[in-house]
């Protein structure tokens, strides 16, 4: 799986034909997914019965207050995820930038996920990487 767009499972993917690593897949329409050689592109798709991870990311922006990451850190043990990484900074404008990475099975996780942190009050956007 390309780690320039992290496709998971519900996404329209497309493959490429690498040179002596298989087959690479990524989201339609990633750009790096763009610039590769149409010639090596093949057709591949999900299966459906298989349940593996996905590493994603997003990006969080909202105020910064006492306790916002502890609900948002709530938020993702609710929707059964595990963080394994976060980058939080406070900005001049009393607002933070927080980015996550986590593992989801499906594009509807990631979906119930971002819709918890949405719901969170103080919360600007959120953003996937």
């Amino acid at each position: 799986f390309a780690h320039c767009c992290n496709p998971v499972p519900g996404e329209s993917v497309v493959g490429f034909i690498t040179r002596g690593r298989g087959i690479t897949v990524h989201k339609v329409g990633c750009a790096k997914a763009l610039d590769l050689d149409p010639e090596r592109r093949i057709e591949v798709s999900w299966d459906e019965g298989v349940k593996v991870e996905h590493p994603v990311a997003i990006e969080v922006t909202c105020t910064d207050k006492p306790g916002l990451l502890a609900e948002m850190s709530k938020a993702f043990s609710e929707q059964g995820v595990n963080i394994s990484m976060a980058n939080c900074r406070a900005t001049p404008n009393a607002r933070a930038v927080n980015t996550f990475h986590f593992s989801v099975f499906s594009l509807n996780h990631l979906r119930q996920v971002i819709r918890a942190i949405q719901k969170i009050k103080g919360v600007y956007s959120v953003e996937r990487l």
